[in-house]
């Protein structure tokens, strides 16, 4: 097969009903890698500073935690003792001259661009993983999708993003996590590419016993509704078998799916006339800074700390 690019030439593209599993792969790599480095998206974000800070942080407190005693801080200079951290390191950087390491928290504007087709393509790509049912996807995802989920401040999905990602590493054995990470959607229509997650799927059931419930009107009570809840998935499967066995059709419920290709082909054509991406300005967004820039490492050490605390007591 052969594709025309910009400039006239033709490049061949390799035939996959010839090539191997290590051959799709290594190709595949190889495209992605020539894609990153032509739209400079190779070091479009800080998660290398983050990862040294947090690094750095940590064996800050494990020297420290060696000089913990029956509950109290024993500095090795001068014997004196202190039942606060915060004292303790105080002491150790204005008496001791301590080494404590200090994250830089200037964070300059930078293109925005790039950082919107980061963010979009760990979107797709997490889409694309729920629906086809990819455990491996959904988790590594997940973690990019906490440190934004912590940049911008959104609490609930930062917690629920931080309990997924130690389930799978650290809380569950084995045999749990490999379940927990493999069984994070359903599959409700069958067939490939039909997955939600577990989350949607409750959502709808919430939804169907609603509805349930609205037909009861001014009936409506603790009983009534225990009841519902209890029946509405068998009612369900019975009344699925039956429309099997009598082989009834299924009246339609589902909007029909909206044909987006124009949509993306307008968006290529706009962005071909622009020339290159890299070139491509939004004046509104000049003083845009990367949301991952703006973390702030001591924050984030010291709320990972809280939450291996309670990890501790509840988990």
């Amino acid at each position: 097969m052969e594709v025309e690019e910009e400039d006239g030439l033709k490049q061949k593209l390799p035939v996959f009903s010839i090539m191997n599993e290590e051959q799709h792969t290594k190709w595949l790599n190889d495209l992605s890698l020539k894609i990153l480095d032509n739209l400079h998206l190779r070091e479009v974000n800080n998660f290398g500073q983050i990862n040294q800070d947090l690094l750095s942080l940590s064996t800050e407190d494990e020297k420290i935690e060696k000089m913990k005693a029956n509950h109290y801080y024993l500095c090795p200079f001068c014997g004196n003792s202190f039942s606060s951290l915060t004292w303790f390191k105080k002491h150790l950087k204005n008496k001791h001259n301590w080494n404590c390491h200090v994250c830089d928290k200037n964070v300059n504007p930078t293109f925005v661009v790039k950082h919107f087709l980061f963010m979009s393509l760990i979107f797709r790509d997490t889409c694309d993983a729920y629906r086809l049912a990819d455990g491996n996807r959904i988790i590594r995802n997940a973690y990019f999708e906490w440190l934004y989920a912590s940049a911008v401040k959104h609490t609930k999905y930062k917690i629920w993003l931080w309990r997924m990602i130690s389930y799978v590493i650290s809380i569950l054995n084995v045999k749990d996590s490999f379940e927990y990470k493999w069984n994070m959607c359903v599959n409700l229509k069958g067939g490939i590419g039909n997955s939600i997650p577990n989350d949607n799927a409750v959502e709808i059931q919430v939804c169907n016993i609603k509805r349930e419930l609205n037909t009861q009107g001014a009936n409506k009570s603790y009983q009534s509704a225990r009841k519902i809840c209890m029946t509405t998935q068998v009612i369900d499967k019975i009344k699925n078998e039956f429309m099997r066995t009598t082989k009834t059709a299924r009246s339609k419920r589902e909007r029909p799916a909206n044909d987006k290709t124009k949509d993306i082909n307008t968006m290529v054509q706009c962005l071909r006339r622009q020339g290159p991406i890299s070139k491509f300005q939004w004046n509104s967004f000049s003083e845009f800074k990367d949301p991952i820039g703006c973390i702030d490492s001591d924050n984030l050490h010291t709320w990972i700390n809280s939450q291996k605390k309670i990890a501790s007591v509840y988990l």
